[in-house]
């Protein structure tokens, strides 16, 4: 695995919640460690609930900035650990839009770095929130093994999902793995109908399950617990599962 970035186009689908999600059963699925990448350059939503709007002594992406990333290790060491053993860390991102306007560098070294996180057995998932903000972290998107446009089954939401795909597409190419996921089915379309109009071959379905993303966004985390029973992660399993093949594909193969 490498560099999964999750984005949307309008209105709030749950990106955040989806990369938390994914970073939970990340290590379960996969065997392998997990950096979420809090890229979002509106501001963090990850701040306010798991952090308690307390920036954690490691920094985060403006202190990693500042100090510059060259090695994998550094990238390391400005995440903050949710869980004992360190295999589910996470990068803070910036509180206001304002913090994000200088991190362009940044974005483009950490995908530098991808490589060397690869070979220490850590993958990235990565919020980049809105698409076409001022200070979109454009290298997350144009670089990573694998960027998907997450949606929810809505018109208004599937209208705007096929124009990010036709977008990242322009951007990445044809050989680099583009695509979509749903969260929640039938509100009112089904995945199925949802799938036929973005064009995509697959679209996987993290389920609508509030209380579970309340409780994920609260800091709850019982890895071995009832969160990871949850509807909500049980689905993440299978998106996490249904996302590997193409960026294996890319990458020459599982690790």
């Amino acid at each position: 695995m490498s560099l999964v970035s999750l984005c949307s186009v309008t209105g709030s689908p749950g990106v955040t919640t989806t990369a938390m999600a994914m970073g939970t059963v990340w290590p379960v699925v996969t065997g392998r460690r997990v950096v979420v990448l809090d890229a979002d350059a509106s501001g963090s939503g990850v701040l306010p609930g798991y952090l308690r709007g307390a920036v954690p002594s490691a920094g985060g992406v403006l202190r990693l900035a500042a100090t510059g990333a060259r090695t994998a290790q550094t990238l390391l060491e400005h995440c903050v650990a949710w869980d004992e053993d360190h295999s589910r860390l996470l990068l803070v991102g910036v509180t206001t839009s304002v913090e994000a306007r200088g991190l362009g560098g940044l974005w483009h070294t950490v995908t530098d770095l991808v490589p060397d996180l690869d070979q220490l057995g850590v993958d990235l998932v990565a919020d980049v929130g809105r698409l076409e903000h001022v200070s979109e972290p454009t290298p997350l998107l144009e670089r990573a093994g694998s960027a998907v446009v997450v949606t929810r089954p809505t018109l208004g939401g599937v209208l705007a999902a096929s124009a990010g795909l036709e977008r990242l597409r322009t951007l990445r190419g044809p050989v680099r793995a583009t695509s979509a996921m749903l969260v929640g089915e039938r509100r009112p379309y089904s995945a199925d109908e949802v799938r036929h109009e973005l064009g995509v071959d697959r679209l996987p379905v993290l389920s609508w399950d509030p209380r579970a993303a309340e409780r994920l966004h609260s800091g709850e985390f019982l890895g071995r617990g009832p969160l990871l029973r949850t509807q909500l992660m049980r689905s993440a399993s299978v998106v996490v599962e249904a996302l590997r093949p193409a960026v294996l594909d890319l990458a020459g193969g599982p690790r």
